[in-house]
């Protein structure tokens, strides 16, 4: 799917600035595994432009509620931000010194209409309604289909996960898969141990069932 999207359109100059402020942060605080840029860039910032490409199909106005849960160093948010800028995207994050990171890079980058919520997603998802909420490594994803079920009842919300396993045969009661990618890591060939097994990475789309 990454391959529809021209790389020419990926903002170099943001890119290279937000890996500077999050491997300068990096060396003060556990942001991410790696302090190489190169490795960062290849196996966590390329998966946002996947996930931008993925959410290229969803229709969603500019005023659309849109939480990533448990935002962490900002990834996928705010890679993501720089080539997809549908809705308006809170970074829900509850550790200060994650939000005071989110905070600092959002106001040396200037994302259009993306923020820091400094709070937990039980109160944003019951706070804000979202249209779309974005979870990757934040819980179990029955876990997070339970919080939305219970924060945002009878709404149409859609579910995206990142993760590193195919969606499942079955779903609970009352979801369904939309769709989903597989792709492979960045990191692909680097490694002499690289399968495109284990460098199989997903995303799915999860959404309220009819049933």
């Amino acid at each position: 799917m990454l391959a529809s999207r021209d790389f020419a359109a990926v903002p170099a100059g943001p890119v290279h600035q937000y890996l500077g402020l999050l491997l300068a942060w990096n060396r003060r605080m556990n942001l991410v595994g790696s302090q190489d840029w190169r490795t960062v860039l290849l196996d966590l910032v390329l998966d946002s432009f996947h996930l931008a490409s993925f959410l290229e199909l969803l229709d969603l106005d500019d005023q659309a509620a849109v939480l990533d849960l448990g935002a962490g160093a900002g990834l996928p948010g705010i890679p993501l931000r720089m080539v997809w800028t549908r809705g308006v995207y809170r970074m829900v994050e509850v550790r200060q010194k994650r939000q005071a990171f989110l905070a600092h890079a959002l106001g040396q980058l200037g994302l259009p209409r993306t923020h820091v919520f400094p709070g937990t997603a039980e109160a944003a998802l019951a706070r804000f309604g979202p249209a779309l909420v974005v979870s990757r490594a934040f819980k179990p994803w029955p876990e997070v289909l339970d919080l939305v079920q219970d924060h945002v009842p009878g709404r149409a919300v859609r579910t995206v996960f990142m993760t590193n396993e195919p969606p499942p045969a079955q779903w609970p009661a009352g979801w369904r898969l939309e769709r989903s990618h597989r792709y492979c890591s960045g990191l692909v060939g680097l490694s002499e141990s690289s399968s495109s097994e284990s460098s199989s990475r997903w995303l799915w789309m999860v959404a309220a069932s009819a049933d």
